[in-house]
C-alpha cells in the first residue's frame, strides 16, 4: 500500500463496522464525512451475485451501471 500511497490520494468513507481499525495515517488518505451506508459492500456483492432484487441498497444510477459492466458477478 505505500507504493499507492506515494502517487495517489485515498479516498476513506465512513462505514459501520465493529472493528475498532482505523486507516494508517498518512497525508495522502483522505477521509470522507458523510453518512454511514446501512449495507455492507460485501452483502451487495453477494446480493448481486445473486440475482437479488437490489432496489432498497442502491441508487437506480448505480444497479444500472454494475450490471451494463458486469461487476461482482463472479
Amino acid at each position: 500500500y505505500e507504493k499507492i500511497l506515494e502517487c495517489a490520494d485515498v479516498y476513506v468513507y465512513p462505514r459501520n463496522s465493529s472493528g475498532s481499525s482505523s486507516p494508517v495515517q498518512h497525508p495522502n488518505i483522505k477521509i470522507i464525512k458523510g453518512p454511514l451506508h446501512p449495507h455492507s459492500a460485501t452483502a451487495i456483492r453477494e446480493g448481486i451475485r445473486k440475482n437479488a432484487i437490489m432496489d432498497e441498497m442502491l441508487l437506480k444510477e448505480v444497479k444500472e451501471y454494475i450490471v451494463e459492466n458486469g461487476l461482482y458477478i463472479k
